[in-house]
């Protein structure tokens, strides 16, 4: 009986014990999103500070392209996460899920987006349950586009005048 009585008493311990395991890992996960977050935020102005623009958030052509690539600004910034090897890589002439090898480095853009990137992934974010459209990789973090007119996508009518606190629209924003 008092062998009966140990294991129970340890039992209760252990089940005491199991949801403190369980909030350390939560709380280390959340940690590790706000990391992730702060680094996309350092590569986004390390971006700025050597281009003198912040990255686009997605783009539909290239400058001087005539070719639809379809791509983040996300993109821009893997040298300053430390994966210029993937940026390297990734041939902004062609769309982003083209097979075409450019370069003959045995990499293609298809082959490039479906790359997981940790630091553009929260731990605590469950992933996609099926595979992407165009079989992509996933990240858990994206630019914010914005409109390039103020009258854009606004939910009152009419449309508001421009008062200071939004960008004017720029007549060729893609030069």
């Amino acid at each position: 009986i008092e062998l009966l009585v140990v294991i129970a008493i340890i039992a209760i311990l252990i089940s005491l014990l199991v949801p403190a395991v369980q909030k350390v890992r939560s709380a280390s996960a959340r940690t590790q999103c706000l990391n992730n977050m702060k680094q996309v935020a350092l590569a986004t102005h390390g971006y700025h500070d050597a281009n003198k623009r912040f990255p686009y958030a997605t783009r539909d052509y290239q400058p001087g392209e005539s070719v639809a690539t379809y791509v983040t600004g996300l993109i821009l910034i893997l040298p300053f996460i430390e994966k210029d090897d993937i940026a390297r890589r990734w041939d902004p002439t062609q769309p982003r899920n083209s097979v075409v090898d450019t370069d003959g480095d045995g990499y293609t853009n298809a082959m490039l987006q479906k790359m997981l990137i940790p630091t553009l992934i929260c731990p605590a974010m469950t992933p996609p349950i099926g595979p992407l459209p165009e079989e992509r990789g996933w990240c858990s973090y994206l630019f914010n586009a914005g409109t390039r007119d103020v009258t854009d996508f606004h939910y009152l009518a009419p449309a508001p005048s421009f008062d200071g606190n939004v960008a004017p629209p720029v007549a060729n924003l893609y030069v």
